[in-house]
C-alpha cells in the first residue's frame, strides 16, 4: 500500500525501461551490470520547474562540443522533482539537441562522468513531508559533458530514437503509475473501513466497487501494452488518469469523513 517501499528500493526504475527500448548493447550492459552489482538506485530526469513533465517542451539542452579531444555534447539545464536525483550515481536525463519531436534525446549518466565533473553538476534533496524514500531532488547541469557513446538511440533510425521512439517507454510507465495509485488507494480504503468499523457504509461500498473496476481496467491496459506499446498507448493513459484522479478524490473523502487526525 505504500509506494515508498518500491521507490526507496535499489533498481533500474524508469531509466531501465528507456534503456531497454533505446539503448545499445554496451549502454545496457554498463547500466544494468552496475545496478545489479552495486545494488544501486537510479534516477530518471524529465521534469523541469517551468515545463513540468512535458517532454515535448524541455529547456534542458545538448550542445555539440569536445572535451579532451573526445566528441560529445554539453548538457545544460535544471531538473526538479527527480526521484533519487541527488543520491543515485547513474540514470537517464532527457534534453533537446534541436527543436521538434525528433530533437529530444536521452543521455546516460554514469558514476565516472559524475566523478570527473564535480563542478558541473549541483544536486540536492528537496524537503518533502511524504514519499521521503523517493528522495525527490533537484539537479542542475552546467555544461556537463556527455560523450557521444552515452547518447541513447544513435544506432536507430531518427524516427525511432527521438521523442517518437520514447512514446513506447512512456506508455509502459503509465500502468506502473496507475498501479501505485490503485495499491495506495486500496490501503487507504482498508484503513478507513477499519477505523469506522463499518463495511456496509454506502460510501466505502461505492468506492470499493469503483476500485475493483479500476483494477480490471489496469490489468486490461497492461496486457494491451505488452502486446503493442505504441498501438495501445491510449489505454495506459486512461488507466493512469482515472487511477490518479480516483485516489485524489478518495483521499479527500476519507479526510472529510474521518478528520485530519486520520492523515
Amino acid at each position: 500500500g505504500d509506494p515508498s517501499i518500491l521507490l526507496g528500493a535499489p533498481g533500474p526504475s524508469l531509466s531501465g525501461i528507456l534503456l531497454r527500448d533505446l539503448g545499445n548493447e554496451q549502454q545496457k550492459s554498463i547500466f544494468f551490470n552496475y545496478i545489479e552489482q552495486q545494488l544501486e538506485k537510479s534516477f530518471f530526469a524529465i521534469t523541469e520547474s517551468e515545463k513540468g513533465s512535458d517532454a515535448t517542451h524541455l529547456n534542458s539542452s545538448l550542445t555539440p562540443g569536445h572535451l579532451y579531444g573526445e566528441a560529445g555534447y554539453f548538457l545544460t539545464g535544471h531538473k526538479r522533482l527527480i526521484g533519487n536525483g541527488a543520491l543515485a550515481k547513474t540514470g537517464v536525463v532527457l534534453a533537446k539537441k534541436q527543436e521538434g519531436l525528433f530533437g529530444i534525446y536521452g543521455v546516460l549518466i554514469t558514476p565516472d562522468l559524475i566523478e570527473k565533473q564535480p563542478n558541473q553538476l549541483k544536486r540536492q534533496v528537496l524537503g518533502v513531508r511524504f514519499l521521503k524514500e523517493a528522495q525527490l531532488s533537484q539537479m542542475e547541469f552546467d555544461r556537463f559533458f556527455i560523450p557521444e557513446s552515452h547518447v541513447l538511440g544513435m544506432h536507430l533510425k531518427p524516427i525511432q530514437r527521438g521523442l517518437m521512439g520514447m512514446l513506447k517507454t512512456f506508455n509502459r510507465m503509465r500502468p506502473c503509475v496507475a498501479a501505485f495509485a490503485i495499491g495506495h488507494a486500496q490501503a487507504i480504503l482498508d484503513f478507513a473501513i477499519l477505523e469506522t468499523k463499518n463495511h456496509q457504509d454506502l460510501t466505502w461500498r461505492s468506492l470499493s466497487h469503483e476500485l475493483t473496476h479500476l483494477r480490471t481496467l489496469l490489468y486490461d491496459s497492461a496486457q494491451k501494452i505488452d502486446l503493442d506499446a505504441f498501438k495501445y498507448g491510449a489505454y495506459s493513459s486512461v488507466a493512469k488518469f482515472q487511477a490518479t484522479q480516483f485516489i485524489e478524490r478518495l483521499t479527500q473523502t476519507v479526510l472529510k469523513k474521518l478528520g485530519y487526525s486520520a492523515l
